[in-house]
């Protein structure tokens, strides 16, 4: 059985001697249970061998290549044309000489068919190109000294497995493969632990969750909630994942003094920190006014106490030389929309100020990911400690001695939302991989579709999303949803059970925190609607 190049199956089977060439194939649907092809009457319609790649290979019987593969026999128990089948296919030479044929797919060790194992070994060791004349010789000599230790030293099942590349005669062949195989015997080469280590690895890859693959991310093509149908209202369909994800950091901003219950049984803050991926100018920038729009109650706010704050540092000024008593800087002052260009005092600053009017988090929206650099003085070694803080809500500050330094600390209530390239989000996140700092972050894409076309940003749009936003900026103290935390519990069994299927190490490693953003974003959304729906869990 193989998968054919237009998406369909070719079947290759052992004809009946006493049928026709339709009744043949009539016989292989009944088989199979398919509809017959009226136009397969000639033998212009069988396919006597297969060029399939090993992908696209399901199924391939040893027992087709047999001399005796056309002979009828009679079975016992009714009359009916069999075929008689034994292990090792064999061919006939000239003389009557009875030889084996290569057949690598007709074993396997631990579980993998040797003609996947050669293809890989090529793939590692030799550019994935099989043995050409000039080199055959010596690359079928290595390849047999690899292969022997998975075959027990059999130089029957060498023979049987090892293909004859690029004409090389078949009396050479064996010589070379022998001639390998009474080497001294050690235990597995370094190139066939490799080997057997790739497939290991891609067989675990292959399995993951939620049907998910590692080219395409999953679309949501469901309904969503009325107010992440507002929100992206103005975004193109292919879009509208990207946006609704995106607009998390923002909206988890308008929370202050609330607390969600986990199923671990502690109550903690919402912190979303999140990271859009994708190629340069297809979509990074779509989450940018509706984020401009979520937070424009802030913005408003902000502008007035930004001139204040201006106020109070020019009333501080020293005229001529002279010193001047400064008056106290204002305490109900707060900032919560930043630059990410910030010195770590103004960082500081900012979390004491918003700490101490409301328990309010700050929020940074960058445009390119390398901006998260600006936010701190004291070394790019310091980010990926500020970000785990800032997601476990753990205190954060400075101390200094002297009289006009910012001293102090307070919860690291930080959200922020930035874009960036795959080839950038390596470089910089790699190191975040191994201490948690990655695991932390909500990772979001673009959906693949045409250059987007935005509808205007009107105030009716900007309108809509206000009872939303006022239901995030009211929301106090401990929220409970039991039909939230059902969910959580849900999603965990899922993981469970994928960790336990596929031994994943990625999957352990993000799970656990990947249900927690998730279940963050599932209340966010329940405080907005204000109730819990399925479009919701959905």
């Amino acid at each position: 059985m193989e998968r054919s190049a237009g998406k369909g199956y070719h079947l290759v089977f052992e004809r009946h001697l006493d049928l026709t060439q339709e009744e043949n194939l009539k016989w292989a649907s009944d088989l199979i249970g398919c509809k017959f092809d009226e136009r397969a009457k000639d033998f212009t319609r069988v396919f006597y061998t297969t060029s399939a790649s090993p992908e696209d290979l399901l199924f391939l019987s040893p027992a087709l290549f047999e001399l005796e593969a056309n002979l009828p026999v009679e079975t016992a128990d009714k009359q009916e044309v069999t075929t008689q089948a034994s292990s090792t296919p064999k061919s006939t030479t000239a003389d009557g000489h009875t030889e084996v044929t290569p057949d690598p797919s007709a074993h396997s060790y631990q579980g993998y068919p040797y003609s996947v194992i050669i293809n890989k070994y090529w793939e590692l060791f030799n550019g994935g190109n099989t043995p050409c004349s000039g080199g055959r010789n010596t690359l079928t000599y290595e390849l047999a000294l690899n292969l022997r230790c998975i075959c027990d030293f059999s130089l029957e099942r060498l023979y049987s497995i090892i293909p004859c590349y690029d004409g090389l005669p078949d009396e050479e062949r064996r010589k070379t493969i022998a001639s390998a195989n009474n080497e001294q015997h050690k235990g597995m080469t370094f190139c066939m632990r490799k080997v057997l280590e790739a497939l290991n690895k891609e067989s675990k890859k292959a399995s993951l969750p939620f049907g998910m693959d590692m080219a395409t991310p999953p679309v949501y093509k469901g309904r969503y909630p009325e107010s992440l149908r507002k929100i992206t209202a103005t975004t193109p369909d292919h879009l509208k994942s990207t946006v609704s994800e995106g607009s998390f950091g923002a909206l988890s901003t308008h929370l202050h003094g609330v607390k969600f219950h986990l199923i671990e049984g502690i109550d903690v803050e919402p912190a979303i920190m999140q990271i859009l991926i994708f190629r340069q100018s297809r979509g990074k920038g779509s989450i940018d006014k509706p984020i401009e729009c979520i937070n424009e109650d802030l913005e408003a706010h902000d502008r007035i106490d930004r001139q204040r704050e201006q106020e109070y540092k020019q009333g501080n000024q020293p005229e001529g030389g002279k010193k001047k008593k400064k008056t106290p800087r204002p305490t109900d002052i707060y900032i919560q929309v930043c630059q990410s260009d910030m010195t770590n005092a103004a960082f500081v600053q900012r979390l004491i100020d918003c700490d101490r009017n409301g328990e309010r988090p700050i929020f940074t929206q960058m445009q390119e990911l390398d901006e998260i650099y600006a936010i701190i003085t004291n070394g790019k070694q310091d980010v990926s400690r500020i970000i785990r803080k800032a997601f476990d809500r753990k205190n954060y500050g400075q101390e200094r001695v002297g009289t006009d330094s910012i001293t102090g600390v307070a919860p690291l209530r930080w959200n922020f939302t930035a874009a960036t390239t795959p080839i950038k989000a390596q470089q910089i996140c790699a190191p975040w991989v191994n201490d948690g700092t990655l695991s932390r972050i909500n990772l979001l894409t673009v959906d693949e579709g045409p250059r987007p076309k935005y509808k205007p940003v009107t105030q009716r749009y900007k309108d809509s999303l206000v009872p939303y936003i006022a239901r995030l900026n009211n929301a106090n103290g401990l929220i409970l949803c039991k039909k939230a935390e059902q969910l959580a519990e849900k999603l965990t069994a899922m993981l469970d059970d994928q960790y336990a299927n596929t031994d994943s190490e990625a999957l352990s490693t993000f799970a656990s925190r990947a249900i927690t953003i998730a279940y963050w974003k599932a209340m966010i959304l329940y405080v907005m609607e204000g109730k819990w729906s399925k479009s919701i869990e959905d």
